[in-house]
């Protein structure tokens, strides 16, 4: 029995001794694998989450630079200061004062009110055509 056993016959044998030792190996290798592609999808997910708000940035960017330059171009177009002058100021101050006096003037013209007067209408007539 022992010429039947060749070199090739136990290079066979020792061979498919491997094969399951190889399988067990890839098989260790599978569930890492599918972590890594779940993590892996999860990353592209947020990635392109990440490129959609850059994306509304962008275009909320544009929209407030063309307000604040259509705001400059007004300003631009009218003369307008895009601060308070001097003059401004002299204005308010000149408002307050005017203000201040038509305010003492009227409790200047007020009368006071001492006796307190009943504004209650009395009549002797009846309302009731039949009592």
């Amino acid at each position: 029995m022992s010429d039947f056993v060749t070199a090739h016959s136990k290079e066979s044998l020792s061979s498919s001794n491997q094969i399951p030792e190889q399988l067990s190996s890839i098989q260790q290798l599978v569930d890492p694998l599918q972590v890594l592609c779940e993590r892996l999808d999860e990353f592209r997910e947020r990635v392109d989450q990440l490129s959609q708000t850059r994306k509304n940035l962008v275009s909320f960017n544009e929209a407030f630079s063309s307000l604040l330059y259509g705001l400059k171009t007004n300003a631009f177009c009218v003369d307008f200061e895009n601060t308070p002058i001097p003059e401004s100021f002299e204005l308010q101050d000149e408002k307050d004062r005017l203000l201040q006096k038509h305010e003492q003037q009227e409790s200047l013209n007020e009368k006071p009110d001492l006796v307190m007067e009943d504004d209650t209408f009395a009549t002797n007539d009846s309302f009731v055509e039949r009592p």
